[in-house]
């Protein structure tokens, strides 16, 4: 685990000042995204621009002591110098406009009703992500911005959550995203066909594109023939059908795949491919959203309630194993295995 001085988990408002500090640790610390920290503080400075006085502009020079021109001309060149170091970023705690000198780090609360739609979500997402590093945090920082900044408004709250998550999916771990999405189940209470669900997408067909499916045309027709062999699938099944519940497809309602076997075979299938050979990307819903938005149940029908996936149980078996060995051929690129 990594600790950030800056790091407060019992402060819940939008403050630049606080994000800018957390943004500036974890940039040294951990991820040096260049194009993501030019972003933050150009977003930082439009702000502070408008919404809030500088620390100390040219009359400083123009009618100062001696000593307050020496430091007003040493804080711009220093300035002057670090804004055109591509490696500048986070280096100063200032920048200037209009020849007036902000603090990137000083407080300023974003409020909802006082900026942008865009701003507000950009500087909610920054916020929320420092509670990767304060998991015990996240419903309570959740529940406050529901009622500072959303006047309890349910729906006007999940529904922006919903969509803060598909904006910036890649500023979050895969466990922040889960507890955002565990809170719109119990608290939001959105109900399962509100939320345009994808299908599940495969790491090799996220950088290859159909391509994937091209290379590797004898291990996606083999998983798929076994599949309808082992009697997992409905023999009904087309190999379409079966690659787009791997490659992030809105899927209609008559195109999912019908599962035969046990409900929880198909819990083991998903668990395997996301916890065990890893071979598709953690969703941003819900799993088991996800796989009944795929599969409907031998009949064809829509499964009631995701628990006859989630929470289904049985005996591990010798069909777990056989679906682990059939699961294995969509990669071309999982190791040998030992002798």
């Amino acid at each position: 685990m990594i600790n950030f001085d800056s790091l407060n988990p019992e402060y819940f408002d939008l403050d630049t000042g606080d994000i800018w500090m957390f943004e500036k640790e974890y940039f040294f610390i951990a991820n040096k995204d260049f194009e993501l920290a030019r972003w933050i503080n150009i977003k930082i400075e439009e702000i502070k621009v408008e919404k809030s006085e500088p620390d100390f502009g040219s009359d400083l020079y123009d009618h100062g002591t001696e000593d307050d021109k020496d430091y007003y001309s040493r804080e711009m060149n220093r300035y002057l110098k670090y804004s055109v170091d591509p490696e500048g970023i986070f280096v100063l705690d200032f920048f200037f406009h209009n020849h007036n000198c902000y603090s990137y780090s000083s407080s300023l609360i974003i409020e909802k009703d006082q900026v942008s739609y865009d701003t507000f979500q950009f500087f909610f997402a920054l916020k929320l992500r420092q509670y990767q590093y304060s998991l015990v945090n996240v419903e309570k920082f959740l529940a406050y911005q529901k009622k500072t900044n959303f006047k309890n408004d349910v729906k006007l709250f999940s529904d922006f959550l919903i969509l803060l998550l598909k904006q910036y999916p890649d500023l979050f771990f895969k466990e922040l995203i889960e507890l955002v999405d565990s809170y719109l189940r119990r608290k939001g209470k959105i109900p399962y066909d509100t939320v345009q669900i994808r299908s599940f997408l495969l790491y090799e067909y996220e950088k290859n594109g159909d391509e994937y499916f091209t290379k590797n045309i004898i291990g996606i027709t083999d998983t798929f023939t076994a599949l309808k062999d082992e009697k997992f699938i409905h023999s009904s099944t087309k190999l379409p059908q079966f690659k787009n519940i791997l490659s992030f497809k809105i899927i209609k309602p008559e195109e999912r795949i019908k599962w035969i076997g046990r409900n929880i075979e198909l819990k083991w299938m998903i668990q395997i491919l996301l916890d065990e050979i890893k071979l598709i990307k953690p969703p941003i819903t819900s799993r088991w959203e996800v796989t009944l938005h795929c599969f409907a149940d031998e009949n064809g029908n829509a499964f009631e309630k995701v628990e006859a996936v989630s929470k289904a149980s049985g005996r591990v078996d010798e069909r777990r194993i056989l679906l682990k060995d059939i699961l294995e051929k969509l990669s071309p690129t999982l190791p040998q295995k030992e002798e």
